[in-house]
């Protein structure tokens, strides 16, 4: 999902890549990165 910044605009396997590497990760947007708005809010812990 490009249209928004978050953890849905990683597919589940380059999602598994980013939270399992080694070291640090520098991910490259294709173009123009949405706007830091469409971050979706921290999940509500319970």
């Amino acid at each position: 999902d490009r249209t928004r910044l978050g953890p849905h605009s990683l597919g589940p396997a380059a999602r598994f890549i980013v939270d399992h590497a080694p070291c640090p990760v520098l991910l490259v947007w294709p173009g123009q990165a949405p706007d830091l708005g469409t971050i979706p809010p921290p999940p509500h812990h319970r």
